[in-house]
């Protein structure tokens, strides 16, 4: 580590003219100069070489111009104080697509060597457009607030940057990849774009910070357990003109297929015929849901439609149900009361899939005929 000075003169305020004829910011360029705590880069300027700013552990806040296609690994590595990075992409240069390899995430810019005030974080990436690996990566902990200013949001792109508490994205992003977001446990709200029309499986799974989620008219596709383990949303809504989705009751509904696709802990199921199925992954880890009842419309319910419900303790289904899918209420270990309201021949004739029932509570199974035990044996009242 060392001082940067210039004439004599100690360098903080690092101001790198756009009178030079400069396309890129060589590798290792200021690596170890602590005194500098604020960075200009010109806008000339199309690649940022590995390493550049290594160690400039007294840099609060840096933003990389727009202009900016390449950057290498580690450019930011060991900057243990920064707090606010504006960033042209996400990753390793602007042209990546879901269709390219290594679709890098944002720890891409922090490395994988570990410093002091780095924490480890285990980012999810594509390595091929369909193949999925991960890395541990060192970002600095200080780190609050990343503003993307373009590019893609690919997979696993913020994934486990749980010290976030700000992520604001692009207006001109169409597509979030799976894993986008997940395990962002520290963001209390989000602003999807309005161009988005695509949001990919585990997007958001585990952001277990997030009070509110709002779909835009323009998305048109919500993957396998997008908000799954997001335990902390009260309200569910979609904007007017969304042609594929509805809300109603804080439940997120594909209109046509009258597919419940996404509840929290306070959705009440409509009652009106707009829900005829309970999605699979609908109430996916939602800890904080206690009673439900699902309305006479509905049919099916789909499978681990409500694993990991730890806090479910009673359920109304109606006979109206002819499938319960796979695993569809494992882990719920509190449940003690199914109401059906059918006899228990009409229970029994409901297609069930494996492990729909494993690992929950010693429930009572209660039915127009009698109430029945968690085994099936009739309870003698």
């Amino acid at each position: 580590a060392h001082n940067l000075y210039l004439n004599d003169k100690l360098v903080t305020d690092l101001h790198i003219p756009t009178s030079l004829t400069l396309w890129s910011i060589l590798p290792w360029a200021f690596v170890g100069c602590t005194s500098i705590t604020n960075i200009s880069i010109p806008t000339n300027i199309n690649s940022i070489g590995e390493g550049a700013f290594n160690g400039c552990n007294q840099l609060t806040n840096l933003t990389i111009p727009n202009n900016v296609q390449v950057i290498s690994p580690g450019v930011l590595s060991a900057c243990s104080s920064l707090t606010e990075l504006t960033i042209p992409f996400i990753g390793s240069a602007y042209f990546k697509s879901e269709h390219d390899d290594y679709q890098y995430p944002l720890g891409h810019l922090f490395g994988t060597d570990s410093y002091s005030g780095g924490i480890a974080t285990k980012q999810s990436y594509a390595q091929t457009p369909t193949t999925y690996s991960y890395g541990y990566y060192y970002i600095p902990k200080s780190l609050k607030k990343v503003t993307v200013t373009g590019g893609n949001i690919l997979h696993g792109a913020f994934s486990n940057c749980s010290n976030l508490t700000i992520i604001i994205l692009p207006n001109n992003v169409t597509k979030i990849g799976g894993c986008a977001f997940e395990g962002c446990t520290g963001i209390t709200s989000i602003t999807i774009p309005d161009n988005v029309t695509y949001i990919g499986n585990n997007a958001f799974a585990d952001c277990s910070g997030l009070t509110s989620i709002n779909i835009p008219k323009n998305v048109a596709y919500i993957g396998q357990s997008a908000f799954s383990g997001c335990h902390g949303i009260t309200n569910i809504s979609v904007s007017s003109g969304n042609s594929r989705y509805h809300s109603n009751g804080n439940c997120l509904i594909e209109t046509i297929s009258k597919t419940l696709v996404f509840a929290c802990k306070n959705s009440i199921i409509p009652t009106d015929g707009s829900v005829t199925n309970i999605g699979d992954y609908a109430f996916q880890n939602c800890i904080g849901l206690s009673s439900i009842t699902i309305p006479s419309n509905v049919t099916s319910i789909g499978q681990l439609a409500f694993f990991g419900c730890s806090g479910l303790t009673s359920i109304i289904i109606p006979k109206s149900v002819t499938s319960i899918g796979w695993s569809a209420f494992y882990n719920c270990t509190r449940l003690t009361n199914i109401h059906f309201d059918g006899t228990k021949a009409e229970w029994d004739a409901i297609l069930k899939g494996n492990y729909w029932n494993k690992n929950t509570g010693n429930y009572t199974l209660h039915c127009t005929d009698g109430d029945y035990d968690t085994n099936g044996n009739k309870i003698n009242n």
